[in-house]
């Protein structure tokens, strides 16, 4: 499971920094900031929209920062990003438009925990 995890996240670096023309490191980031988007939301959702005392919530800040270093290393292996570009081009279209189709998700997915979250925390706020 991890390593299909793993490679659909490789293979959106691919269509970022190929596709669409855009650095790897730029490609990288991104999914890095999405990533940080849900895990805020998360914690924010946790904290003020279940009532979860403030200590435990505390506690997965050090599992949201495990989650993006692990990432950082996901991405430092150069001659696996060539070999899945190499693998991408070859692929259909149908395939590839898979691959565009999910990442489309997962941006607008990630918006939208993190505005959920911000809005819960406003309801929050506002009735306290």
């Amino acid at each position: 499971m991890m390593k299909h995890y793993q490679y659909m996240y490789y293979r959106l670096v691919i269509w970022l920094q190929y596709v669409n023309s855009v650095p790897a490191t730029s490609a990288t980031m991104l999914l890095i900031i999405c990533n940080g988007f849900n895990l805020v939301a998360l914690i924010a959702v946790i904290k003020y929209g279940l009532g979860v005392p403030l200590y435990l919530s505390s506690k997965l800040v050090p599992v949201a920062v495990g989650v993006i270093l692990c990432m950082f290393n996901f991405f430092s292996l150069e001659d696996k990003l060539e070999e899945i570009h190499e693998s991408y081009k070859e692929e259909p279209e149908e395939t590839q438009a898979k691959s565009e189709l999910y990442l489309i998700v997962y941006m607008v997915v990630s918006v939208l925990l993190l505005t959920v979250a911000i809005c819960v925390q406003q309801i929050i706020l506002h009735r306290g």
